[in-house]
């Protein structure tokens, strides 16, 4: 018996430090997600300021899913008392009341009894993980949508100072790492706090004729601060090992997308020193290499700090309980239960000592997203717009000026290039008091040299660019009174740059029914590909 109790110690010991092992790989993966998600904007959580009023703005997105998040929170609940508490109680009364005691009947009794518990946690981790889905999948699908229809709504000018890449991450990343803020974060917290909650609450009620359970608990909870001390400094060193991964990634990741476009191949080949590239490129994914193997490093010195830790809290239990256990004051099965109460309080508080990143981390990306839907859209139909019906096509300038809006009236700080401050430059006239009346059914060529406006004077028509001062009318009417949609639909563009999306045929005229059903050829489409070999 003594032997077989020996043999479960060390399992459970070794349980507890492989557990610990799994949660700071999970650390380390949260934490590179993380700065993948925010790197090459130079953010610093330390030194970030969040907008006033975020929290309830975040609260406000999440309203809708209120009543599967208090369903979350109900099952977060259950499983963590499922999954702490009762597991270690079972250990306790099957050992002592069962196999001590040899009483065959109720050992079975206990075992199907502990089964059932089992059963029920697997159930509720099943249905937990259903609502936590069916929160963050919905705040994912509600964020991406506005964000996209919003984008599209920006003028020209904002595509054309924005990097698109930067659009694209504040639809991919950011709004993941916006619902993580709700869903993982917030339940995960709440399920730590549980668990720790759980644990020392189990300790506590451990049966014990000497008090001793209360005591031992205490002893395991004064090593809670050493946890925390290298947890705190260790994070913030792989914190900044991930950043600086990050931004050699996206330096790698941008040389790639350059030289393998077409157009950057081409100059490679015609001008450029390919071994030059090599060269460069492989400093880039050196830097990568160096930084990747200080992580591995630092995270196994993070793992044998926590491990350290724990075998000593695991020790000095086997060592007061051992001793309570011979002395009479304390049952065999109580030991081991304490031993098992242990692992439900050092492994969350390996995950709570994050948990600050993570919040904070949701709640940048949070701010990053409000931040595009907040920024004006600088051409927007007016409250009074009405539709253009009937469209004849005369259309008439009268005194319109023109210059490029300044940088901070169509793009935002953070999707700039890094190191790149938006500076309000005024523009040169690019356009200044021109007047002409073009009528119905005539062509009119509009020529001069390059620079000269022709390409403005098209793209005010249809409001691209909305004209500085003067009125631009088509039939009579300003366009800045006519609705944006029945104004271009009334107006044919053939483009300087032609761009053909990667699309079958009926899928791009489906873009286009109006268009093509005017030209009776709806019925000619096929499922060609547009672009084959």
């Amino acid at each position: 018996m003594g032997l077989a109790l020996l043999l479960m110690g060390g399992c459970l010991y070794h349980s507890l430090t492989s557990s610990l092992e799994v949660t700071v790989n999970l650390l380390a993966m949260g934490m590179h997600g993380q700065w993948r998600m925010l790197r090459g904007q130079g953010l610093d959580l330390d030194q970030v300021q969040l907008s006033p009023g975020l929290l309830k703005r975040v609260l406000k997105f999440a309203k809708p899913y209120r009543g599967t998040l208090v369903v979350l929170l109900f099952f977060t609940v259950i499983a963590s008392f499922l999954e702490t508490f009762m597991p270690p109680k079972f250990s306790e009364w099957i050992i002592n009341d069962a196999i001590l005691k040899q009483n065959t009947r109720l050992l079975g009794i206990l075992c199907l009894l502990f089964l059932g518990v089992l059963v029920a946690r697997s159930g509720t981790q099943v249905l937990s993980r259903w609502a936590g889905s069916r929160i963050g999948e919905g705040i994912i699908f509600d964020l991406r949508v506005a964000l996209f229809d919003y984008v599209q709504s920006m003028p020209i000018a904002f595509f054309t100072r924005t990097q698109t890449g930067a659009l694209i991450s504040r639809l991919q990343s950011d709004v993941v790492g916006a619902q993580r803020a709700i869903t993982e974060t917030t339940t995960g917290l709440v399920g730590i706090v549980l668990s720790i909650g759980f644990a020392i609450l189990g300790m506590l009620t451990l049966r014990s004729e000497s008090g001793e359970t209360w005591k031992i608990t205490l002893m395991a909870l004064a090593l809670v601060p050493i946890f925390l001390a290298p947890t705190r400094r260790m994070g913030k060193v792989l914190q900044r090992l991930m950043r600086r991964q990050q931004e050699n990634n996206a330096a790698m990741a941008s040389q790639m997308t350059e030289r393998f476009q077409v157009g950057g191949a081409l100059l490679v080949k015609l001008f450029g020193n390919r071994h030059l590239e090599r060269d460069q490129f492989s400093e880039k994914a050196g830097h990568v290499r160096d930084i990747g193997i200080k992580s591995a490093v630092y995270g196994r010195i993070f793992f044998v700090l926590f491990s350290l830790v724990a075998g000593v809290g695991t020790v000095l239990i086997y060592w007061r309980g051992g001793i309570s256990v011979i002395t009479g004051g304390m049952e065999v099965g109580t030991l081991v239960a304490m031993i098992q109460y242990l692992t439900g309080i050092y492994m969350p508080i390996t995950m709570l000592s994050n948990i600050r990143v993570e919040v904070m981390t949701g709640m940048v990306a949070f701010d990053r997203v409000f931040e595009v839907l907040d920024f004006p859209i600088g051409i927007a139909d007016r409250p009074e717009a009405h539709e253009l019906v009937g469209a004849k096509g005369k259309v008439e300038f009268e005194q319109v000026s023109f210059r490029y809006p300044t940088a901070s009236e169509v793009s935002i700080q953070s999707l700039e290039l890094p190191g790149v401050e938006l500076r309000d430059r005024e523009q040169n006239w690019v356009l200044q008091d021109v007047s002409f009346t073009i009528e119905p059914g005539k062509m009119v060529a509009l020529v001069g040299p390059s620079g000269a406006g022709k390409t403005t004077i098209t793209s005010l028509v249809p409001r691209l660019y909305e004209a500085s001062s003067g009125i631009v009318r088509i039939d009579g009417h300003d366009v800045k009174d006519l609705t944006l949609d029945s104004l271009r639909a009334a107006i044919g563009v053939v483009t300087q740059d032609a761009h053909m999306f990667h699309d079958t045929l009926r899928n791009y005229g489906e873009l286009y029914r109006t268009q093509f059903e005017r030209a009776g050829s709806m019925e000619a489409l096929t499922e060609t590909p547009l672009l084959e070999p």
